[in-house]
């Protein structure tokens, strides 16, 4: 039986593409289809709403935080988009009313971010677009137990990696 020659931690030695066979192959789909289908999201979002992608995820997260919104830093570890240009982002929206910073009732240091009813009519009205746009690219192209998995994985790798992050 021939046996794989082993670089860090055991793995493969890098730079040998055999021998990562199906995972090679799978790492390389999710990075083309992020790179694929995220610009065109963000394309059908600009054009069906007054929103792009990165702020539709701040809204997004801002939506899902409830009363009484969501800290800024809490805000940067959860958007999935750029985290560079947060605080200009979160301003532009603030001008835009979109957004509203409030005092944090439980740390005068901290101020929370929330939704205005502007802001919260924008972002229903990108919810419909970008709900359309990810059925079209995604959903009607997997089963419900493909995506299962898919989802098993992914979030198992996207733990690994969050407990490799230095603290």
């Amino acid at each position: 039986m021939e046996t794989q020659s082993q670089g860090v931690r055991g793995r493969p030695e890098l730079g040998k593409r055999d021998e990562f066979g199906g995972r090679r192959r799978a790492w390389r789909a999710v990075i083309e289809t992020y790179g694929t289908i995220m610009p065109l999201l963000d394309e059908e979002l600009r054009d069906g709403s007054d929103l792009d992608l990165q702020t539709y995820d701040v809204l997004l997260h801002v939506r899902e935080a409830g009363d009484p919104g969501i800290r800024m830093t809490d805000l940067a570890q959860n958007v999935v988009r750029s985290k560079s240009g947060l605080t200009t982002l979160v301003d532009r929206l603030e001008d835009r009313c979109l957004l509203r910073r409030i005092p944090d009732a439980g740390d005068r240091r901290a101020i929370r971010i929330t939704l205005t009813a502007t802001g919260l009519e924008s972002f229903r009205r990108a919810a419909e677009v970008h709900v359309t746009g990810i059925e079209r690219y995604f959903v009607d192209h997997i089963s419900e137990t493909e995506a299962e998995i898919v989802a098993d994985v992914l979030e198992r790798v996207l733990r690994e990696a969050g407990s490799a992050v230095p603290q």
